[in-house]
């Protein structure tokens, strides 16, 4: 059956509409935000999606902003405390102290929360009974100052009324603060210690009697049996084979000795000095022996104490012989150490350098080893009338004769590069005229000194800016420069090697304040100051007086450029915002400003220290390279009211 439309008489006929999709939210109509398909069911972005978006994130990044500014909780207040200390007994007195209370206040002390009358004692010793006498307390005995650094100290007596074991609180409160700070301590009395003096009948203490001690006999000792002398010591542990040294012999029971052997033989002579003393005259032997002493108690054990060793005789003598040298070869100025190896150099007179001499007169000139074998020298400068390049030979002189020439004794001298080895000062704040001193070798003839690529000239002119003392030494005049630079010589050999140890750092001078803009301001800080001087780079702090501010460098450009500057262009904005309103990991906004060396903007000027006695203060810059020092120029001057 075909279906039936019925329609209400005067109604036009309805015409079926086909709804493609269904709003999420009434009442938005097109600007809905999501909207679904009934057909698919899907859900789709309608015409006001971009919209509901945009003002989502607007409103997200309001709320971080605003968070970000909010400044920190303050501290937690430290909590007053109080504590007790001394004799808690009746008629005693109790030490109270008093911490992290509010600085210069008045705090009232109260017991039990009374202010009451005592009584405090004062004991006689002699008798045991305590005297008494009571006072009303006033209200100054129950008050105090707090000091400055938030402590006080009182003493409270302890009255008599209170019985050994009763517990009693002692409460201290501030009078002159708004909030009140209050702290409390509970104490309980002790039993006192009764005194021990006997009274008598007429009031006088009778010491007791001391007893007299009993004399008891004393036995006679038993001497010790006779014991053998004991030899611990020789001031001369060796001597020649022929014998004749004079050896002390050291120990104890030498009294009365009879007879000294050095082994089997008898000394030449001895002599007993004392009980623990004998000297005595070695006789002719060989090898190691025992000293050993007789007396009429016997004759010493043998020990390492007492050995005594007979030397070889000396081998004739010989004249030096030289077998090597180490170096080789050296500068024409001297100054080089040399190693001579060979034999027959014990007692060396001089060394000779080809025409030069060394005498070796003295422990700075010639070290000569134990055994004869080595000498350390330093070689001399070369003599004129040898000649640059060509060996020497080099001859050890001894009272026994000089050596004989040899290829192993040949030196030469040779002109190196000039050699760079120490700068004095190595650094140095360069004012004009300031000088340093060169060490070093191979400056004879030195022609210039450079720093980096600063140079001077070098002559024997006194009132030159470069002058060779020696071939060791120069003094320059430094010339203008910045930074760490090498200074290397130049002389007709070449010019020295550059290395750390002939670095030379200038230094920058220290910040100089030359005028404080406006120079005054209200004590409670916020006021905009301009700083000019010189030398602001890299500072970190702006002091006025004792109260500081932390300085950054003021950023040129926004460093977000090119994220969003092509679609929201507010780059100069976003300098402003960032150099005077927000630094990441600060919640609070930036106070100074390093603008450019010779200018610091201080954004809210700090409000005065407490602790600051003068007006105006002295505003100082802190940098790597210093502080200002103070002048008039610098003076800002904090206004009350």
């Amino acid at each position: 059956m075909a279906a039936m439309t019925i329609q209400a008489p005067g109604r036009p006929p309805e015409v079926p509409r086909k709804r493609r999709y269904t709003r999420l939210i009434p009442g938005l109509g097109p600007f809905s935000p999501l909207r679904r398909d009934p057909q698919t069911g899907l859900w789709g972005c309608g015409p006001g999606c971009l919209v509901s978006t945009l003002l989502a994130a607007i409103l997200a990044l309001g709320g971080f902003l605003f968070l970000r500014q909010q400044p920190p909780p303050p501290p937690p207040t430290p909590q007053a405390k109080l504590s007790a200390s001394g004799n808690v007994v009746p008629g005693g007195s109790m030490q109270i102290h008093g911490s992290n209370f509010p600085a210069n206040n008045t705090v009232e002390i109260t017991v039990d929360d009374n202010h009451i009358a005592f009584r405090s004692t004062i004991v006689s010793a002699s008798v045991g009974r305590p005297g008494l006498w009571e006072r009303q307390i006033r209200p100054s005995d129950h008050t105090v100052t707090v000091k400055s650094d938030g402590t006080f100290d009182t003493t409270i007596a302890v009255p008599l009324t209170w019985s050994p074991g009763s517990h009693h609180t002692i409460r201290a409160a501030t009078q002159n603060v708004q909030a009140s700070t209050q702290a409390s301590i509970d104490v309980v009395v002790i039993q006192p210690l009764a005194p021990t003096a006997t009274v008598s009948p007429t009031g006088t203490p009778t010491p007791p009697a001391t007893p007299t001690p009993t004399p008891s006999a004393t036995p006679t000792p038993t001497p010790p049996p006779p014991q053998p002398p004991v030899v611990s010591g020789l001031d001369q542990t060796s001597g020649p084979a022929a014998g004749g040294t004079t050896v002390t012999i050291s120990g104890t029971g030498f009294t009365d000795a009879t007879g000294v052997s050095f082994g089997s033989t008898a000394a030449t002579s001895f002599k007993v000095v004392g009980d623990k003393k004998i000297t005595a005259v070695s006789p002719a032997g060989s090898g190691m022996v025992d000293v050993r002493v007789t007396t009429s108690n016997g004759t010493s054990q043998t020990s390492s104490a007492d050995q005594f060793t007979y030397t070889a005789p000396p081998p004739p003598p010989q004249s030096p012989v030289v077998t090597g040298l180490n170096p080789m070869s050296g500068p024409v100025s001297g100054r080089t150490q040399v190693t001579i190896t060979g034999s027959g150099f014990t007692r060396a007179t001089s060394v000779a350098f080809g025409s030069a001499t060394i005498q070796c007169s003295g422990d700075s000139s010639c070290t000569v080893n134990s055994d004869g074998t080595q000498i350390i020298v330093t070689s001399p400068a070369e003599s004129s009338s040898d000649s640059s390049g060509k060996p020497v030979d080099v001859r050890v002189t001894t009272p026994n004769g000089t050596s004989q020439t040899s290829s192993a004794d040949r030196f030469t001298y040779t002109v190196p590069l000039p050699v760079v080895s120490k700068i004095s000062p190595k650094s140095k704040v360069v004012k004009g005229g300031d000088t340093v001193t060169i060490t070093g070798t191979g400056f004879k003839g030195a022609t210039t000194v450079a720093f980096g690529k600063a140079t001077v000239s070098c002559n024997a002119d006194p009132d030159s800016n470069c002058i060779v003392t020696d071939d060791t030494q120069i003094t320059v005049i430094i010339p203008v420069g910045s930074g760490t630079v090498d200074v290397t010589v130049t002389t007709p050999a070449g010019t020295s090697k550059t290395s750390k140890a002939d670095q030379f750092t200038y230094i920058p001078p220290p910040p100089i304040v030359s005028s404080v803009d406006p120079s005054s301001g209200p004590t409670a800080g916020g006021k905009t100051v301009t700083i000019i001087g010189s030398g602001f780079t890299g500072a970190t702090k702006v002091a006025f007086g004792k109260a500081t501010v932390t300085c950054i460098t003021a950023y040129s450009a926004n460093p977000f450029a090119g994220w969003y500057s092509t679609q929201i262009g507010f780059n100069a904005g976003f300098k402003h915002f960032y150099n005077h309103l927000y630094k990441p990991g600060q919640s609070n906004h930036v106070q100074c400003t390093v603008d450019s060396d010779t200018q610091i903007t201080i954004v809210n000027s700090p409000p005065q220290d407490p602790s600051d006695t003068s007006n105006p203060v002295d505003v100082t810059v802190i940098t790597p390279n210093g502080t200002s020092q103070t002048s008039s120029a610098d003076q800002f001057t904090y206004l009350v009211g």
